[in-house]
């Protein structure tokens, strides 16, 4: 009989930080920092990877998974639902708009102030 693999899904983010930006995986409790979102992603991915190959049979209910402090949950929640309303107010851009007209009828004149 095949046994299908094991297959996780991590929640991971990034946001903007004071000295460049932070990316972090909830469930590995990693954090990482870099100088572009690209870059601290790249060295989350890297974490991640590592993390894993590490895991055994003898450790891996031990530390797989390792859940972050709830703060980092709440942040998770607050950059997806910043990211969510971007997407749904560029969805929104071609079927939906406001504008201002300026309106001045012909037989009003401007006076000089």
């Amino acid at each position: 009989m095949k046994t299908k693999p094991l297959t996780f899904i991590l929640h991971c983010y990034g946001r903007p930080s004071r000295n460049g930006h932070i990316a972090v995986c909830l469930e590995l409790d990693l954090i990482t920092k870099g100088k572009n979102p690209h870059q601290a992603k790249e060295k989350l991915l890297d974490q991640i990877r590592s993390y894993i190959e590490g895991l055994n049979d003898e450790n891996f209910n031990d530390l797989f998974p390792r859940t972050a402090p709830m703060l980092y949950h709440f942040d998770y929640y607050r950059v997806k639902t910043i990211v969510d309303i971007q997407k749904f107010r560029r969805s929104l851009k071609d079927k939906y708009q406001y504008f201002f007209e300026e309106l001045r009828p012909k037989h009003f004149r401007l006076l000089p102030a």
